[in-house]
Parts: structure tokens; C-alpha cells; sequence
């Protein structure tokens, strides 16, 4: 058996990236289809929720992005005070952008936002006791208008990938509600809306308004699903909605 010279680095050289390779496959992140938009989204995405700082977010946001990642899930009203995650955020990925521009580039990621509770004047602490003003409250289509291109600002962002209704809007009507998210897509400050914790039926109405009207239906519901709440995914949307014509994306 003949080894030639410098085999013994060289057989640790390969025994490295064997195990670099093994470590990498490990954790290969699974990406999926969000619903019927062509978007893949990682298994495993991150809330913006609980960001308190951008030292915190950048730390989170690194940990995460290095398995795989992409998606990364915001709402006008995270934050304490309201809207200051959305800050902590955009701040953090310009960070992280100009430390590697090619792992953090906007192509590969999906980020979302979500309008409904409006965070009037930058300063409204997060507590539901606090009253919102009389139109920084709801999906009309003044405060779509404003509460997105206050949270686009807030990220530091020109778009996002999805906008979702944060909850139903019981005042506003549905084709007013719809109307309004067909105006945000066609005005490229997003891609698809959806909704976020929204009743079958309301979906549904949603859907044929906008079909009805040549407006653009909501593609993806953001539902609570855990081992404690289980009823809305599994009795309520169940199949129903993941087929034809629906197609939602959960």
C-alpha cells in the first residue's frame, strides 16, 4: 500500500470537508410552495414579534439565515412601542446586507408584513388599553394605504413580498377591503396579500368579490396552528381551501 508524499494532510484535508459536507447536509433547510404564488418559502421561517433591539434582531436574524432561512414574518404593529420592530429590522438587515451581501440579497428573501392596528404617532406603547385614533384602526383603504408605507418605511424597504390583514375588519366592506389590496399589488409595494386569522367564509367572500370585480384575491392565511389550537387548520380551512379554486396557502 503506497501513500504519496503528503497524503496524511491531505487524507485530514478531505476527512474536513467530509464532515463540513455532513454538516451542511444536516441541516439542509426544506423549502415549500406558498400556496398557488410561485414564492418558496423556508420550513421554518421568523416573527419579528419579540425584537427589542437591532443588536437582538441582527443576532436572531443571523442565527436563523445561516440554516436557510428566507422568510421573515413583520406587522405595523410589533414593537413596544408600536412599529419599532419593524425598525429594529430594516436596521439590522442593512447590517447584515453590507456584511454579506450575498447571503442576505433581497431576491432570496420573503418578507411579509401585516396592516390593521395602526401605530399613530411612532410613540403608542404596545397595550390594547390604549385607544387607537378613528381611522388607525382597521383595512380601510386609507389606512392600508398609510399603514403600509409607514411600515415599508420603517423596514427600510421599497416592497414586500406579502401584505396580510392582520385580523377581519367587521366595518369596513369586503370589496372595500379587497379593492384596497388590489391597489397595493398593482402599485408594487406588494406581491400577494393574505389574511391573518380570518373566519373560512370570510376568505371565501373575499375570493369571489375579487373574482367578480377582476380584483386580486387573497392567496395565503396566517392562522394560529399549535397542539393547543389545532380546530381553525384542521376543521375549519382543513382541505376545503388548499384546493381548486382557492388554492390558500397556510
Amino acid at each position: 500500500f503506497f501513500l504519496p508524499f503528503n497524503s496524511v494532510d491531505q487524507l485530514q484535508t478531505i476527512e474536513m470537508a467530509d464532515q463540513k459536507q455532513a454538516e451542511k447536509d444536516k441541516f439542509q433547510m426544506e423549502y415549500r410552495m406558498l400556496g398557488n404564488t410561485g414564492l418558496k418559502v423556508s420550513t421554518f421561517g421568523l416573527g419579528t414579534m419579540s425584537f427589542s433591539s437591532v443588536e437582538q434582531a441582527i443576532e436572531l436574524m443571523s442565527a436563523v439565515r445561516k440554516y436557510g432561512v428566507n422568510f421573515f414574518d413583520s406587522a405595523e404593529l410589533y414593537g413596544d412601542p408600536q412599529g419599532s420592530a419593524d425598525k429594529y429590522f430594516g436596521a439590522a438587515l442593512k447590517k447584515l446586507q453590507a456584511q454579506d451581501a450575498a447571503l442576505w440579497r433581497r431576491s432570496e428573501l420573503v418578507i411579509t408584513t401585516k396592516i390593521f392596528f395602526g401605530v399613530g404617532d411612532g410613540q403608542r406603547p404596545n397595550d390594547p388599553t390604549v385607544p387607537h385614533g378613528a381611522n388607525e384602526l382597521g383595512l380601510s383603504r386609507k389606512h392600508l394605504t398609510e399603514g403600509l408605507k409607514g411600515s415599508l418605511s420603517n423596514l427600510g424597504l421599497d416592497y414586500v413580498d406579502v401584505v396580510f390583514a392582520h385580523r377581519y375588519d367587521h366595518v369596513t366592506p369586503m370589496e372595500e377591503i379587497v379593492r384596497g389590496f388590489t391597489d397595493i399589488i398593482r402599485s408594487g409595494k406588494a406581491f400577494y396579500w393574505g389574511t391573518s386569522m380570518w373566519p373560512a367564509q370570510k376568505i371565501t367572500e373575499a375570493y369571489w368579490i375579487a373574482r367578480l370585480h377582476n380584483l386580486i384575491p387573497p392567496v395565503v392565511e396566517q392562522p394560529i396552528y399549535n397542539m393547543l389550537s389545532r380546530g381553525q387548520v384542521e376543521k375549519e380551512l382543513g382541505e376545503f381551501m388548499l384546493q381548486q379554486p382557492y388554492n390558500l396557502g397556510l
